[in-house]
């Protein structure tokens, strides 16, 4: 099927589609993937960009994409161990075919009460918050 939307100017295995087909009941884990030089440089392998287009959401729904202030190290790491990291992060209102692309280094999460459709550069690792 990638082949079909995207020809063949990709290459094999660079790519796949993850489809969130069930509405999600809570918010889902928060994360963070690396970019192709960290990724390289630290795991041997490429990183992980995501786009994600929205099929369906309830009202009031919304994501996680990127801070909504500037951070400490120490806060940040303060924040994801005392679980108030959301506090931080920019909630972001959606609807349906609303389309997101998630740049390698940028935290995000779907929020409850969406469905997605998800493309993602093939990648074994994710870091969680």
């Amino acid at each position: 099927m990638i082949e079909r939307v995207f020809g063949n100017r990709l290459s094999r295995g660079s790519v796949s589609t993850a489809g969130q087909t069930d509405r999600r009941q809570r918010d889902l884990s928060i994360q963070v993937h690396p970019s192709d030089e960290t990724a390289v440089e630290d795991l041997g392998e490429r990183g992980k960009a995501e786009m994600w287009y929205v099929v369906d959401s309830d009202p009031q729904s919304y994501i996680y994409f990127g801070f909504s202030k500037h951070m400490t190290r120490k806060e940040f790491l303060a924040r994801a161990r005392d679980g108030s990291i959301c506090e931080t992060l920019n909630r972001v209102p959606v609807s349906p075919g609303d389309v997101f692309y998630i740049l390698p280094g940028t935290i995000h999460a779907i929020g409850a009460g969406i469905v997605i459709a998800e493309i993602q550069q093939n990648h074994h690792t994710s870091c969680g918050i």
